[in-house]
Protein backbone atom coordinates (compact mmCIF):
# COMPACT_ATOMS: atom_id res chain seq x y z
CA UNK A 1 0.00 0.00 0.00
CA UNK A 2 1.00 3.63 -0.31
CA UNK A 3 2.74 5.15 2.70
CA UNK A 4 4.69 8.27 1.65
CA UNK A 5 2.08 10.74 0.38
CA UNK A 6 2.87 14.10 -1.24
CA UNK A 7 0.07 16.66 -1.09
CA UNK A 8 0.59 19.93 -3.03
CA UNK A 9 -1.36 22.69 -1.27
CA UNK A 10 -1.95 25.96 -3.14
CA UNK A 11 -4.01 27.77 -0.52
CA UNK A 12 -5.68 27.52 2.88
CA UNK A 13 -9.00 26.87 1.11
CA UNK A 14 -7.83 23.31 0.40
CA UNK A 15 -7.43 22.46 4.10
CA UNK A 16 -10.81 20.68 4.59
CA UNK A 17 -10.21 18.58 1.49
CA UNK A 18 -6.65 17.71 2.49
CA UNK A 19 -7.77 16.56 5.94
CA UNK A 20 -10.66 14.48 4.55
CA UNK A 21 -8.52 12.78 1.90
CA UNK A 22 -5.69 12.03 4.33
CA UNK A 23 -8.18 10.45 6.74
CA UNK A 24 -9.55 8.35 3.88
CA UNK A 25 -6.07 7.09 2.92
CA UNK A 26 -5.06 6.59 6.56
CA UNK A 27 -7.72 3.89 6.85
CA UNK A 28 -5.33 1.63 4.88
CA UNK A 29 -2.41 1.99 7.27
CA UNK A 30 0.19 4.41 8.65
CA UNK A 31 0.97 7.44 6.47
CA UNK A 32 3.91 9.79 6.12
CA UNK A 33 2.39 12.93 4.57
CA UNK A 34 4.39 15.82 3.13
CA UNK A 35 2.56 19.04 2.31
CA UNK A 36 4.29 21.11 -0.35
CA UNK A 37 3.82 24.59 -1.74
CA UNK A 38 5.92 25.77 -4.68
CA UNK A 39 6.77 29.43 -5.31
CA UNK A 40 8.31 30.64 -8.55
CA UNK A 41 10.47 33.05 -6.53
CA UNK A 42 11.25 33.79 -2.91
CA UNK A 43 8.32 35.74 -1.42
CA UNK A 44 8.71 38.67 0.94
CA UNK A 45 9.43 37.76 4.55
CA UNK A 46 5.88 38.45 5.78
CA UNK A 47 4.34 36.31 3.05
CA UNK A 48 6.90 33.56 3.64
CA UNK A 49 6.16 33.55 7.37
CA UNK A 50 2.39 33.41 6.72
CA UNK A 51 2.79 30.49 4.30
CA UNK A 52 5.01 28.58 6.72
CA UNK A 53 2.58 29.16 9.60
CA UNK A 54 -0.37 28.03 7.47
CA UNK A 55 1.28 24.77 6.39
CA UNK A 56 2.66 24.14 9.87
CA UNK A 57 -0.85 24.46 11.31
CA UNK A 58 -2.26 22.05 8.74
CA UNK A 59 0.53 19.55 9.43
CA UNK A 60 -0.20 19.84 13.16
CA UNK A 61 -3.87 19.06 12.55
CA UNK A 62 -2.92 15.96 10.60
CA UNK A 63 -0.54 14.87 13.38
CA UNK A 64 -3.43 15.19 15.82
CA UNK A 65 -5.06 12.43 13.74
CA UNK A 66 -1.94 10.28 14.35
CA UNK A 67 -0.62 10.92 10.83
CA UNK A 68 3.09 11.66 10.49
CA UNK A 69 2.93 15.02 8.65
CA UNK A 70 5.48 17.64 7.61
CA UNK A 71 5.69 20.43 5.05
CA UNK A 72 8.11 21.70 2.42
CA UNK A 73 8.45 25.03 0.65
CA UNK A 74 9.92 24.82 -2.84
CA UNK A 75 11.18 27.80 -4.85
CA UNK A 76 10.81 26.76 -8.46
CA UNK A 77 8.02 26.55 -11.01
CA UNK A 78 4.92 24.88 -9.58
CA UNK A 79 5.59 21.74 -11.60
CA UNK A 80 9.34 21.69 -10.90
CA UNK A 81 8.88 22.31 -7.19
CA UNK A 82 6.36 19.51 -6.82
CA UNK A 83 8.53 17.07 -8.79
CA UNK A 84 11.59 17.99 -6.71
CA UNK A 85 9.61 17.44 -3.50
CA UNK A 86 8.40 14.05 -4.75
CA UNK A 87 11.96 12.99 -5.50
CA UNK A 88 13.31 14.28 -2.19
CA UNK A 89 10.63 12.50 -0.12
CA UNK A 90 10.64 9.33 -2.27
CA UNK A 91 6.89 9.72 -2.70
CA UNK A 92 4.72 6.64 -3.18
CA UNK A 93 1.59 8.60 -4.14
CA UNK A 94 0.93 12.19 -5.17
CA UNK A 95 -2.54 13.55 -4.31
CA UNK A 96 -3.80 16.45 -6.44
CA UNK A 97 -6.93 18.54 -6.00
CA UNK A 98 -6.69 20.71 -9.12
CA UNK A 99 -8.37 24.10 -9.37
CA UNK A 100 -10.61 24.23 -12.45
CA UNK A 101 -9.96 27.34 -14.53
CA UNK A 102 -12.06 28.69 -17.38
CA UNK A 103 -11.66 31.10 -20.29
CA UNK A 104 -8.65 33.41 -20.25
CA UNK A 105 -7.67 32.17 -16.81
CA UNK A 106 -7.01 28.72 -18.27
CA UNK A 107 -4.68 30.26 -20.87
CA UNK A 108 -2.70 32.40 -18.43
CA UNK A 109 -2.47 29.57 -15.86
CA UNK A 110 -1.79 26.29 -17.73
CA UNK A 111 -2.77 23.10 -15.93
CA UNK A 112 -0.08 21.89 -13.54
CA UNK A 113 -1.96 18.61 -13.20
CA UNK A 114 -1.64 17.91 -16.93
CA UNK A 115 2.11 18.48 -16.75
CA UNK A 116 2.48 16.22 -13.72
CA UNK A 117 0.52 13.43 -15.43
CA UNK A 118 3.22 13.21 -18.08
CA UNK A 119 6.28 13.89 -15.89
CA UNK A 120 5.63 12.46 -12.42
CA UNK A 121 7.48 9.28 -11.48
CA UNK A 122 4.94 8.43 -8.74
CA UNK A 123 1.27 7.44 -9.15
CA UNK A 124 -1.22 10.32 -9.05
CA UNK A 125 -4.55 10.45 -7.22
CA UNK A 126 -6.48 13.33 -8.83
CA UNK A 127 -9.55 14.42 -6.86
CA UNK A 128 -12.05 16.84 -8.49
CA UNK A 129 -12.31 20.37 -7.19
CA UNK A 130 -15.20 20.86 -4.80
CA UNK A 131 -16.70 23.49 -2.58
CA UNK A 132 -15.57 23.69 1.04
CA UNK A 133 -18.92 22.56 2.44
CA UNK A 134 -18.98 19.34 0.41
CA UNK A 135 -17.47 16.20 1.90
CA UNK A 136 -14.97 13.97 0.09
CA UNK A 137 -17.43 11.10 -0.03
CA UNK A 138 -20.17 13.15 -1.72
CA UNK A 139 -18.63 12.82 -5.20
CA UNK A 140 -19.33 9.08 -5.20
CA UNK A 141 -22.87 9.72 -3.94
CA UNK A 142 -23.76 11.66 -7.09
CA UNK A 143 -26.16 9.89 -9.53
CA UNK A 144 -24.22 8.01 -12.18
CA UNK A 145 -20.89 8.27 -10.34
CA UNK A 146 -18.43 5.43 -10.87
CA UNK A 147 -14.90 4.50 -9.90
CA UNK A 148 -12.66 4.43 -12.98
CA UNK A 149 -9.19 2.87 -12.83
CA UNK A 150 -6.82 3.14 -15.83
CA UNK A 151 -4.52 0.11 -16.11
CA UNK A 152 -1.48 -0.11 -18.40
CA UNK A 153 -0.41 -3.64 -17.52
CA UNK A 154 2.26 -2.48 -15.10
CA UNK A 155 2.66 -3.29 -11.41
CA UNK A 156 2.49 0.38 -10.44
CA UNK A 157 -1.02 0.85 -11.81
CA UNK A 158 -2.25 -2.38 -10.27
CA UNK A 159 -1.23 -1.17 -6.81
CA UNK A 160 -4.23 1.17 -6.98
CA UNK A 161 -6.66 -1.73 -7.52
CA UNK A 162 -7.37 -2.48 -3.81
CA UNK A 163 -8.23 1.19 -3.22
CA UNK A 164 -10.54 1.26 -6.24
CA UNK A 165 -12.35 -1.91 -5.12
CA UNK A 166 -12.77 -0.59 -1.59
CA UNK A 167 -14.17 2.73 -2.83
CA UNK A 168 -16.61 0.97 -5.15
CA UNK A 169 -17.76 -1.29 -2.31
CA UNK A 170 -17.94 1.50 0.23
CA UNK A 171 -20.28 3.62 -1.89
CA UNK A 172 -22.04 0.87 -3.84
CA UNK A 173 -20.66 2.08 -7.18
CA UNK A 174 -19.54 0.37 -10.36
CA UNK A 175 -15.84 -0.12 -10.99
CA UNK A 176 -14.66 0.42 -14.56
CA UNK A 177 -11.19 -0.86 -15.48
CA UNK A 178 -9.78 0.92 -18.53
CA UNK A 179 -6.78 0.24 -20.76
CA UNK A 180 -5.84 2.49 -23.67
CA UNK A 181 -3.79 1.12 -26.56
CA UNK A 182 -2.59 2.93 -29.70
CA UNK A 183 -2.70 -0.23 -31.82
CA UNK A 184 -6.28 0.22 -33.10
CA UNK A 185 -6.87 2.48 -36.12
CA UNK A 186 -9.28 4.22 -36.27
CA UNK A 187 -9.79 4.79 -32.51
CA UNK A 188 -12.47 2.56 -31.01
CA UNK A 189 -13.79 1.28 -27.68
CA UNK A 190 -14.15 -2.43 -26.98
CA UNK A 191 -16.27 -3.40 -23.98
CA UNK A 192 -15.75 -7.01 -23.02
CA UNK A 193 -17.71 -9.26 -20.69
CA UNK A 194 -16.97 -8.27 -17.12
CA UNK A 195 -15.48 -4.91 -18.12
CA UNK A 196 -18.07 -3.09 -16.03
CA UNK A 197 -17.89 -4.49 -12.52
CA UNK A 198 -21.12 -3.84 -10.63
CA UNK A 199 -21.33 -3.41 -6.86
CA UNK A 200 -23.22 -6.70 -6.68
CA UNK A 201 -20.33 -8.54 -8.35
CA UNK A 202 -17.80 -6.91 -6.06
CA UNK A 203 -19.79 -7.91 -2.97
CA UNK A 204 -20.20 -11.46 -4.26
CA UNK A 205 -16.44 -11.80 -4.74
CA UNK A 206 -15.89 -10.92 -1.11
Amino acid sequence: MFRRILFPVESAAQEPQVIALVRLLAAYGPLDVTLVRAHSRMPESNALHATSAELDQLAARLRSDTVDAHYLLEFDSAEGGILDAAKYTQTDLMVLTPHVRHGLDSLTHPSITAKLVTNAAAPLLIWPERTAETGVEDILKLPGAAVILPLDGGELAERALPYAIDLANMFGRSLLLVRITPDFVPPMTIVGEGALVTPEILRAEQ
